[in-house]
This record gives structure tokens, C-alpha cells and sequence, in this order.
């Protein structure tokens, strides 16, 4: 069963299409549920509907690549990813330096800005003023930019 209506899915298909220049690679890990009860283990509240969702869009185009990883069972993928919480989506392109990291499930408004860094990610570039530019020239070492999305 779909997420999307068809005219959806037909709309993110085209504007993929219309927007989408490079490759983008999408890292996402999950876990799944466990089958007993595990002192200390919490399932993961949104990792099922996370990853639908990613494995729907992925089909919207072959430019998204997306590769799914379980925190547990893929524990060595998640340390060399600097993953310890699910469900986290790393979204990689060689414009984007280090990538960008989603936690919990891109639905509602937070949908509408992973399609749009998707599309910035394969083009290697951001709407950004002019000003942001400039400043973010001047940095000389690593940053870490945090953006939170909320509908509040």
C-alpha cells in the first residue's frame, strides 16, 4: 500500500525530475522490533514508518540511493556512521560535506524540507541570501549546523 495518492507520488516524481542533477546517496538506520522483551531495549517508536516512507520515495527516481541499516545487527555500520539512536536518515552527495542527519520521521512539514535538501544535495547548492553566503565563506574549520523543524 502506498503512502501517497497517485497524484502524490506523480508530483514527487516529477519534481525529481525536474530537479534532481547528481546522485544523492541515503544512509538510513532502524531497528527492528524485538520479538521478547529485553531489559534496557525500547522499541523504536517511528522506525517502521520512516523507513516505508524512504523506501517509497527512493522509488520516485534512481538518483536516490538508499542503503538501510539496523542498529543492531549492523552495529560496525552504525559506529562508523557516529549512529547510536534510531531512526536517523543521513542524506550524502559529494557537494555536501559530512552530509545532512534527520532524526525521527521526515512526515508533515519536516517532508516538504527532505525533498527540498535532496534536491540541493544533488545540485550543490542551497537557497540561501546572499549574506548567509558570505559568512559561511569566511568559516575556516569544521561546523556543526543544526536545524530543527517543528510545526509549533
Amino acid at each position: 500500500m502506498s503512502l501517497f495518492t497517485p497524484e502524490q507520488a506523480e508530483e514527487i516524481r516529477q519534481h525529481f525530475e525536474k530537479n534532481l542533477t547528481d546522485p544523492v546517496e541515503v544512509i538510513h538506520f532502524t531497528q527492528a522490533a524485538s520479538p521478547l522483551l529485553v531489559p534496557g531495549r525500547h522499541d523504536c517508536q517511528y522506525c517502521t514508518e520512516t523507513r516505508e516512507l524512504l523506501e517509497e520515495v527512493a522509488t520516485f527516481t534512481d538518483k536516490i540511493d538508499l542503503t538501510v541499516y539496523d542498529l543492531v545487527a549492523d552495529a560496525d555500520k552504525a559506529k562508523e556512521h557516529g549512529v547510536d539512536a534510531v531512526p536517523v536518515t543521513i542524506v550524502r552527495s559529494p557537494h555536501v560535506a559530512g552530509g545532512m542527519r534527520y532524526w525521527g520521521v521526515p512526515s508533515g512539514y519536516e517532508f516538504a524540507v527532505i525533498v527540498s535538501d535532496l534536491v540541493d544535495a544533488s545540485r550543490a547548492e542551497a537557497d540561501l541570501q546572499p549574506e548567509t553566503v558570505t559568512k559561511l565563506a569566511e568559516l575556516t574549520g569544521d561546523v556543526n549546523i543544526k536545524v530543527f523543524v517543528t510545526p509549533t
